[in-house]
């Protein structure tokens, strides 16, 4: 039998708009921000699609890993409202255990929007924080045998500092996706806790930020196979095992002691980009858990992540075996 997981990270309720009236305009001026989403100011504009969905980190990688047959729960807040009603029917419904979801009477459940232009099927995504900031928990009540931790924001040090307490004296395992302020702090002063860590997630932008200073970031134009690898090994060397980098279309790299392997993207029509990197988390390590290789568990992981994206949402798509 696979080991089984906690997920610990938001829970969110999602609202999806898609229209054909969204334009995006170049602005290759500014690095930072090299697309723009816009549309009219003051008009009535038209939806193609609008939904609400489940979302979160910690609630898609769980439900990925459920229906690939490993026992998982959630570690996360939700408000006393109907968001939150919903995300623990869902995760109820996909076999997901929800005895570690508080739920904070006072706030909110966290909600997004995200707004997909209908022809390039881009996105900008508005997120709400409310429950999510006082994530208050007891992580000595996790009980399986790994854990795996998402993007966290408030009081995240001493968050993962009590997580790597207890990965070190449970012998648990632990699995990691860096949240922006993680990545922004940089793999220097990350080191105490990637010493605990037995696979990283990062996209490719990620990866940059982590490892290297500003102005080396500056210098790239392009980022090649080599350069992957490189900034892979460094992070390597503070700790984590296995580092898998995804880089979109162009697919998805990861590495361990004895390989580097380089995965190409599924040639698959995309509806949304959101929760692909979640989908890639939990199809790696729902093989890996079961004893997969590196191999199996990287094609499964751009298997899932494709199929995320072919559907609107981020747990619509995830595969089931």
């Amino acid at each position: 039998m696979p080991p089984s997981l906690t997920t610990i990270g938001s829970a969110t309720r999602d609202t999806f708009i898609v229209s054909k009236d969204i334009t995006i305009i170049e602005n290759k001026g500014d690095v930072t921000k090299q697309k723009l989403l816009a549309f009219e100011f003051g008009a009535k504009l038209t939806s193609e699609y609008f939904k609400s969905h489940v979302g979160g980190t910690a609630v898609n990688v769980s439900i990925g890993l459920s229906r690939q047959g490993i026992q998982t729960e959630v570690c996360s807040v939700i408000g006393n409202d109907n968001g939150g009603r919903n995300i623990l029917k869902v995760l109820e419904n996909e076999k997901v255990n929800t005895d570690l979801i508080n739920v904070n009477n006072k706030k909110r459940t966290d909600c997004s929007l995200v707004m997909i232009d209908f022809k390039t099927r881009e996105r900008t995504i508005f997120v709400h924080k409310d429950a999510g900031e006082d994530v208050e928990q007891d992580y000595s009540k996790i009980n399986t045998d790994c854990i795996y931790v998402s993007s966290m924001k408030f009081k995240w040090r001493q968050k993962l500092k009590e997580v790597k307490d207890l990965v070190q004296e449970t012998d648990k395992r632990l699995f990691f996706t860096p949240g922006i302020l993680q990545v922004r702090a940089g793999v220097e002063k990350m080191k105490n806790f990637l010493k605990a860590v037995e696979v990283i997630f990062l996209n490719e932008d990620e990866c940059l930020e982590f490892v290297l200073p500003p102005k080396r970031q500056k210098t790239l134009t392009k980022v090649s196979k080599s350069d992957i690898k490189q900034l892979a090994q460094k992070i390597a060397s503070f700790g984590p095992k296995i580092v898998a980098i995804t880089a979109g279309e162009k697919g998805a790299y990861i590495l361990n002691d004895k390989e580097f392997l380089y995965f190409p993207s599924f040639s698959q029509k995309k509806k949304d980009i959101t929760g692909a990197g979640d989908a890639f988390a939990s199809g790696f390590l729902a093989q890996y858990l079961k004893g997969g290789s590196l191999k199996q568990s990287g094609k499964n992981a751009v298997e899932n992540a494709a199929s995320v994206i072919s559907k609107i949402g981020t747990t619509d798509g995830l595969i089931k075996k």
